[in-house]
């Protein structure tokens, strides 16, 4: 795994717009992105996620929180205007579904098959909050998980190899099978 790079100064900028409520105007550069867009948002929190910072903020323009990736963010600008936090915000909650920074809605039930060279390793470690890990024979395993976004979970399994394979929802295991497709 690579390590997240990103400049201390705009993190001290962030860390300085949650702790005295101010906003912020950036540049951003989504992943698929070529161009980037303007953002003006509501800090809220800084959340090191799998080893990565992130910015959740509200954005007023699409009138939802959203979750930025810190070294995504360009021409960072502090501003005066002060806000009130989105009232009963709790960061907890935001991520509390999700498998990385992914937030969606609801809840998706999904399992997975794991060898029993896998079942080993994956016992070995907690990886969400509502994961539940049943025996099967031959030293084979499935976990259990209920989440709220496929995409983060997607590419963990696949990190697995030939040592997993995705049972459920049928939109995960589509997703896995067209990757390995390609």
């Amino acid at each position: 795994m690579g390590v997240s790079t990103h400049d201390l100064a705009s993190f001290k900028t962030l860390h300085t717009a949650v702790r005295r409520r101010r906003e912020v105007r950036f540049a951003y550069r989504k992943p698929r992105s070529t161009t980037e867009e303007e953002r003006r948002v509501r800090p809220h929190h800084l959340a090191c996620v799998q080893g990565r910072w992130y910015l959740v903020a509200w954005d007023a323009l699409r009138e939802a929180m959203r979750t930025f990736a810190i070294p995504r963010i360009s021409k960072l600008r502090l501003l005066e205007q002060r806000f009130e936090r989105v009232q009963g915000f709790d960061i907890a909650k935001y991520f509390g579904n999700s498998f990385g920074v992914f937030a969606g809605e609801g809840a998706i039930e999904v399992r997975i098959r794991f060898d029993a060279y896998a079942s080993r390793l994956v016992a070995e470690r907690f990886w969400h909050a509502t994961q539940s890990l049943r025996p099967l024979p031959h030293g084979e395993s499935e976990l259990t998980l209920h989440l709220n976004d496929l995409h983060e979970v997607t590419s963990w399994i696949l990190s697995w190899g030939e040592h997993a394979v995705a049972l459920a929802p049928e939109e995960l295991v589509t997703r896995v099978r067209r990757s390995l497709a390609n």
